[in-house]
């Protein structure tokens, strides 16, 4: 997967204009802590970047406990607008879900002559369905932003997201 996604960055940005400044910022789940819904009810997060400049692409990986939650389907791995918003083309990456070790693995890349979007938005919404009660996380591992031309962008901050037990109720 990422070296699909470093390949199809490399070949379908490196003809661009190299971009004139290199940009910095944070990725991070949104909502940051999750109280879990009832044992066969879903929950969505989003995956978000905050103060970022002219953003080409992304990979990113999700790791999670997958005797507590799971993601059904490719289906509930999907790409918000927040790409798209300058005209660029944008295309998925995967995802490749991975329900035994806990692992999606995705991204994307965009193309076009536009310049790439810039400041906070969702990149993604990922849809996981609770399968036991327990303590868990949603992880980021291995982000790789970059802009237009395939330069990195430097992450000031990399958020992953709790997910805490619903209440107790008599």
């Amino acid at each position: 997967m990422k070296k699909i996604l470093g390949i199809s960055i490399i070949l379908c940005l490196s003809i661009l204009p190299v971009s004139h400044a290199m940009a910095s910022g944070t990725i991070s789940i949104s909502p940051e802590t999750i109280t879990l819904p009832a044992v066969g009810e879903s929950f969505t997060v989003e995956i978000a970047v905050n103060d970022v400049n002219g953003i080409g692409g992304f990979q990113f990986d999700l790791n999670y406990d997958p005797a507590i939650i799971a993601i059904n389907n490719k289906s509930d791995v999907s790409l918000s607008n927040y790409m798209q918003t300058t005209g660029r083309t944008v295309s998925l990456l995967g995802p490749d879900i991975d329900n035994k070790t806990g692992l999606l693995e995705t991204g994307a890349f965009s193309f076009g002559k536009q310049n790439g979007p810039s400041g906070n938005g969702a990149l993604m919404q990922v849809t996981f369905t609770v399968l036991s009660l327990g303590k868990t996380s949603i992880d980021l591992k291995d982000v790789t932003l970059t802009d237009i031309s395939a330069n990195p962008i430097t992450l000031d901050k990399i958020n992953g997201g709790k997910i805490i037990l619903p209440p107790v109720t008599n």
